[in-house]
């Protein structure tokens, strides 16, 4: 029934990656077409209890690219967003909900701040003292240019992240909860796209307006 399917159901385009370590650290890249959203979007319990999704809306987008001689800079193009996350608690009492979220897409293989691969995960979820909470995950090169793609040239009419992050403790058995006294691992990650389709009476009508001003 539709009434049982993710307000994300919508959504036109998904972007996944899922690491397989198994094929000797290479990533598994996928990119979905679908109406249902991947099996995250239920994932409050799975195989671990550690396990559980984070879901947020981008507020604002940054596109850079960088050109430079300082060494300490990679030269190239960075995409990051500012999220309003939804519900999730945090060990201190607080709520996720209440604070924002600066999320990094990194592109490549996913790397350490030190340059040396995760060992495990696409990425990790920081909350500071100061209450500040960033993070980053990596795509492949074809992953990452979608995604800056999409924000390029804009036109949605939503957008929503979702990332599988662990560990998580779960507060009475059901509500997860993140321990801030460590990050979070980022095991999968998933941004969906909603555009609007136009109706077929406005595209018929839209055609006829084009054709009368070609003969005018």
């Amino acid at each position: 029934m539709m009434s049982e399917l993710s307000p994300l159901c919508a959504a036109k385009r998904i972007l996944i990656w899922r690491p397989d370590w198994s094929a000797a650290g290479s990533g598994l890249v996928k990119i979905v077409e679908a109406s249902r959203p991947p099996a995250c979007s239920g994932a409050r319990k799975q195989q671990t209890m550690s396990l559980s999704c984070i879901r947020m809306k981008p507020v604002s987008w940054t596109q850079e690219i960088r050109s430079n001689l300082d060494l300490r800079y990679k030269p190239g193009r960075n995409l990051r967003a500012v999220c309003k996350p939804d519900d999730f608690k945090l060990s201190d009492g607080t709520n996720l909900i209440d604070h924002s979220v600066e999320l990094y897409f990194g592109e490549g293989e996913p790397t350490a701040a030190n340059d040396k691969p995760l060992e495990k995960g696409i990425g990790k979820l920081f909350c500071t003292r100061e209450a500040f909470i960033h993070g980053w995950y990596f795509s492949p090169t074809n992953i990452h240019s979608d995604i800056w793609d999409q924000v390029l040239n804009g036109g949605y009419t939503d957008c929503m992240i979702e990332l599988a992050v662990e560990p998580i403790n779960y507060d009475s058995g059901d509500d997860p909860v993140w321990d801030i006294s460590q990050p979070l691992f980022i095991d999968s990650a998933i941004v969906y796209f909603t555009r609007k389709s136009s109706a077929p009476d406005e595209e018929t009508q839209s055609k006829r307006q084009r054709l009368f001003r070609w003969r005018g």
